[in-house]
């Protein structure tokens, strides 16, 4: 558990975090680059999502494929990083 929510970390890294709301949960994807690379099976699938968060309806069953892909591709993307976080070139990079 990391700021109140249940949070998943490889070799202390954020990987993923969760969060419960009425109507959904969300999961946690730390950057923009990410959620933009699997927009097309999170479309698919007709799921919400923001910047750097994808929302899941409690009634639908869990994209448990999306999940592991989404879990390595951010643990491919981090394996050589030293922080908790992407650098702030990576997490917050700008809309082109």
């Amino acid at each position: 558990m990391k700021y109140n929510q249940p949070m998943f970390l490889d070799h202390n890294s954020y990987i993923t975090g969760f969060n419960a709301a009425k109507n959904h949960y969300s999961i946690g994807l730390e950057s923009q680059e990410i959620v933009k690379h699997f927009i097309p099976e999170i479309e698919a699938i007709g799921l919400k999502y923001g910047h750097k968060t994808i929302q899941i309806p409690y009634d639908i069953r869990i994209p448990s494929n999306l999940f592991k892909k989404i879990i390595d591709f951010k643990i491919e993307q981090k394996k050589d990083l030293k922080t908790f976080w992407l650098p702030p070139e990576k997490r917050f990079k700008s809309e082109q």
